[in-house]
């Protein structure tokens, strides 16, 4: 993702966006898509995990009708990552 990102920083100033934007928009999108098919009377209910808990509340304010979410990140302990010497663990 940090590669990516650094790709698309290099022009989306000049479309006056940004990778955190486009990427609210795509959720948007699916969610719209989601509505769509569905119609307007089911129940969404988000989770986001790591960096998708970053854009699960922004998501909510994109879709009010959006009825709850959850917001999660690592169960590791920082301590523990740093006592064994990881800087990325799954």
């Amino acid at each position: 993702m940090v590669t990516l990102e650094r790709e698309y920083a290099r022009f989306l100033h000049i479309l006056n966006t940004s990778l955190w934007i486009e990427i609210l928009n795509e959720i948007r999108f699916c969610i719209d898509e989601i509505y769509l098919f569905f119609g307007k009377n089911i129940n969404i209910h988000l989770v986001g995990w790591s960096m998708g808990a970053a854009f699960s509340a922004h998501v909510c304010n994109l879709h009010p009708s959006i009825k709850s979410f959850i917001s999660a990140g690592s169960l590791a302990r920082y301590k523990d990552l740093l006592m064994e010497g990881n800087t990325r663990l799954q």
